[in-house]
């Protein structure tokens, strides 16, 4: 099965239009008329890869919906393309810090949708449980004697809706083409990252070297400032739960990327 779509929209002739014409492409679509409605078959939510939320008002009812998205563990990671018919600039503003993926206002072409839908699907693999990854990567290195593991992150400064997941594709495309094939890159709301198996500690800068290296390009300037951190094990942390603790105590202290493209 390909990519997962889900479209939630009340009007049940575009909901269809849509469905349709997504499903002529390629993608697995399912239709609801309401949130209620999604959230109701976990077997649907489980394999979601990209949820097309069309709401005519952005008022407190839409809010609260998204608000019940982004707190429920089965749903709180899956991209969200958002439709409206209203562009007031402060409810925009709220609905982006409850973390959509991309903004739409609506009147718009069938085909320029598509286009968004298309950039922000590749997210879908990458968009890793964190904590559920690292718990695994944790376990084998334990089995392993404790062979070392370590852990980077990315946190970016998202200039406009949905550019942070278009960045993730390119940067897992430089992460496969310039570290090993055992790096595992990854994504999620707040931060990108990428996990080095049998990386100790002291070999991390040699890491960033290289990373800082193929960010000299220009599509990563729009993040700028972009900020890192490292943890490590067994050296920082023993379980992926200590992880979200170090990622909240430390975000703040993280190190600003120093780009070539801006020295003087």
């Amino acid at each position: 099965m390909g990519s997962v779509i889900s479209i939630i929209d009340e009007s049940t002739i575009l909901r269809l239009s849509l469905a349709r014409k997504l499903r002529q492409i390629g993608y697995t679509v399912y239709e609801f008329a309401t949130i209620d409605e999604w959230l109701s078959i976990t077997t649907v939510i489980e394999n979601t890869n990209l949820l097309i939320l069309d709401v005519k008002d952005i008022g407190s009812d839409a809010i609260i919906h998204l608000q019940m998205i982004r707190r429920n563990t089965m749903t709180k990671a899956i991209p969200i393309l958002f439709l409206s018919n209203e562009s007031h600039v402060q409810h925009v503003k709220e609905i982006i810090q409850l973390g959509i993926s991309d903004f739409v206002l609506k009147p718009v072409q069938q085909d320029d949708l598509i286009a968004r839908v298309q950039s922000l699907l590749p997210l879908a693999t990458i968009m890793l449980p964190v904590d559920d990854l690292l718990e695994m990567e944790l376990v084998k290195a334990r089995r392993g004697n404790h062979y070392p593991l370590s852990l980077l992150l990315f946190f970016l400064e998202e200039r406009r809706p949905g550019q942070r997941f278009i960045i993730a594709e390119q940067f897992q495309r430089d992460c496969k083409l310039h570290l090993r094939i055992t790096d595992i890159p990854f994504i999620t709301g707040d931060y990108m990252g990428l996990l080095l198996p049998f990386t100790a500690k002291k070999f991390v800068p040699t890491v960033m070297n290289k990373v800082t290296a193929f960010m000299n390009k220009s599509y990563y300037l729009y993040f700028l400032p972009i900020r890192w951190m490292s943890v490590s094990y067994p050296d920082d942390l023993q379980s992926a739960s200590e992880l979200f603790n170090l990622i909240h105590s430390r975000s703040q202290q993280a190190t600003p990327i120093e780009l070539q493209t801006f020295k003087s």
